[in-house]
């Protein structure tokens, strides 16, 4: 998909191109700590095989169910839980957004971030 840019910056898609080349994080990082997470995962896994659990939800106990199994589902339900949240956030932000009253046309003034302040009146 092309995108034109205007003379203020701004791409076709109302984005603000910055001219300024942003460096390129390294990927490695990222990676080392997902492959520390799954491996502590495993581990945990590995130990823990065969144990098993009592848990007591209030209206039923329920006996011998998996450690692993029971952690997994725990953290998936936690997942499930945060992007809920988030989506609800979102939302919220959204809202006082669309809300707010725009800027007078004076303050959309379109600086680069390297630009030097303008000159203070002699």
């Amino acid at each position: 998909m092309r995108t034109s840019v205007s003379h203020d910056g701004l791409e076709s898609g109302g984005v603000r191109r910055s001219r300024v080349a942003r460096r390129k994080q390294p990927a490695w990082g990222r990676w080392v700590g997902v492959a520390l997470l799954v491996i502590a995962a495993g581990f945990f896994s590995f130990l823990n095989s065969g144990e098993r659990v009592t848990l007591n939800v209030g209206v039923a106990t329920l006996y011998r169910i998996s450690l692993v199994g029971l952690v997994f589902i725990v953290f998936l339900l936690g997942m499930v839980a945060m992007f809920l949240f988030g989506i609800r956030h979102d939302r919220e932000i959204r809202d006082v957004l669309t809300t707010r009253d725009p800027l007078p046309p004076d303050r959309h003034a379109h600086y680069e971030p390297f630009d030097l302040p303008p000159d203070p009146p002699t």
